[in-house]
């Protein structure tokens, strides 16, 4: 597991920055989901 992670860390900033630019994408586009989901369901209880 140790090695695993030395591995990881050894690949340095470029894949930590690939990383953290995934983890951003996945995350506004969860917030967006999200958003979307409830607009919606306002307009459906609004009726």
């Amino acid at each position: 597991m140790m090695n695993y992670y030395g591995s990881m860390m050894g690949w340095g900033g470029a894949w930590g920055g690939f990383g953290a630019l995934m983890f951003l994408f996945w995350v506004g586009l969860f917030v967006l989901v999200v958003l979307g989901i409830i607009y919606l369901w306002q307009q459906i209880t609004k009726k």
